[in-house]
């Protein structure tokens, strides 16, 4: 892995990934007076919005940590978040007495507790903070952090995470928050494959979709998912207020993560394998690129 490279300058908080989430919580952070380190994972420039805020860079997630008490990782998957804690450069090679990491990245569960039982040898602290909302909530700092980790370390960090959240809810231990993350987002995902799905049948059965949208508004149906994927079909747009950008490639990897949580938990989850079977499918057909919310008219422009 490539890291963006520069000189470190003193400072409190390091944050890790500089994605659509990860600098709009460094534009939050430094709006309130905080002017955090920061370090990508690829070899590129700053992100246009990040560029002259002053912001100290550094060479390394361990140069990272060596200058800084809190980091914050938001990145794509937990194979990013062990590449940054690993290793003769990561978060772990200089990990001390005090330091606590804190992972937004939308994570494995079991990864969070394993990486939580090194942090613990070593008497520092990793805590889960999965995310709910868009980039524009943190912006508005009206984030939703499911948290996994213990009471004193959250009540150590709460100041700084209302700085981007508005609510923050401690779920259990460390893996706690992952854990209903991969729940919670199942609900909107699921949702989505079956409302493409509906809007599919009515096509194939020569009837207008319009009327499957007049049916379900209003209804116990209805919800911010159904109409997001519904102006996506109809209108070719989706409203601001429902946007759902989320891409089919992190859709599928959601609900399959999902899927193994079920099976080590030695549960059935009939309908979350079934959903991941499908996104599977339209990833094939569609492309991992394509938004979550164009899934109903992909479908039925299908062949």
């Amino acid at each position: 892995m490539a890291f963006q490279t520069g000189l470190l300058l003193p400072g409190a908080i390091g944050v890790i990934g500089l994605g659509n989430m990860g600098s709009a919580i460094t534009r939050a952070l430094r709006r309130n007076g905080v002017v955090p380190a920061v370090l990508d994972c690829a070899a590129h420039p700053l992100p246009g919005s990040l560029v002259g805020l002053g912001l100290p860079s550094a060479r390394s997630p361990a140069a990272l940590a060596e200058q800084c008490g809190l980091v914050l990782t938001c990145l794509p998957s937990s194979k990013e978040v062990q590449e940054v804690t690993s290793g003769p450069d990561g978060l772990l090679s200089v990990a001390r007495a005090g330091l606590i990491h804190i992972d937004h990245t939308s994570g494995e569960p079991a990864v969070a507790r394993a990486l939580h039982d090194v942090y613990q040898a070593r008497h520092g602290a990793f805590v889960d903070a999965a995310m709910l909302r868009t980039p524009a909530a943190v912006e508005e700092g009206r984030l939703v952090l499911l948290l996994g980790g213990e009471r004193a370390t959250l009540d150590a960090i709460d100041d700084i995470l209302s700085l981007y959240s508005e609510r923050r809810l401690h779920v259990g231990p460390v893996g706690a928050g992952h854990t209903l993350k991969l729940i919670a987002s199942f609900v909107g995902l699921g949702a989505a494959t079956l409302i493409a799905e509906s809007y599919a049948l009515m096509s194939a059965a020569n009837l207008d979709v319009r009327f499957l949208h007049e049916a379900i508004t209003g209804s116990g149906a209805d919800s911010g998912t159904f109409q997001a994927i519904s102006a996506a079909l109809l209108n070719g747009s989706v409203p601001g207020a429902n946007t759902r950008k989320l891409s089919l490639g992190n859709a599928r990897r959601s609900v399959a993560a999902l899927c193994d949580l079920a099976l080590q938990l030695d549960t059935a989850a009939p309908m979350a394998t079934s959903a991941a079977a499908s996104l599977a499918r339209s990833c094939v057909e569609f492309g991992e690129a394509a938004e979550i919310s164009s899934l109903a008219s992909l479908s039925i422009q299908r062949p």
